[in-house]
């Protein structure tokens, strides 16, 4: 797991909560394979325009693509196949 991933996790969650770790790997993962799509699609518009070096523009604009692809892929068919089969559990103590 990012250790990075892992911290904004716990960060983000009341002090009371409890997250199962297989829900933690899970978000990792999905962060991970995010990561890596957003990076494709940012050198996919840098060799485009016929440069070496990715800019913030670029992220910016694979950014737009990705998330409008990831948002019509979710109201399409509803949640992705990997999060419904992994079982995520948050508990809250009293």
């Amino acid at each position: 797991m990012l250790a990075p991933v892992k911290q904004l996790i716990m960060d983000k969650l009341p002090k009371t909560a409890r997250i199962h770790q297989h829900a933690k790997e899970l978000i990792s993962s999905l962060c991970m394979h995010f990561l890596m799509q957003l990076a494709e699609e940012s050198n996919e518009f840098c060799s485009a325009q016929n440069k070496k070096t990715v800019c913030p523009d670029h992220v910016l604009d694979a950014l737009t693509v990705t998330f409008s692809s990831n948002m019509s892929n979710h109201h399409q068919y509803g949640r992705p196949k990997s999060i419904i089969s992994k079982r995520l559990c948050v508990t809250f103590r009293k």
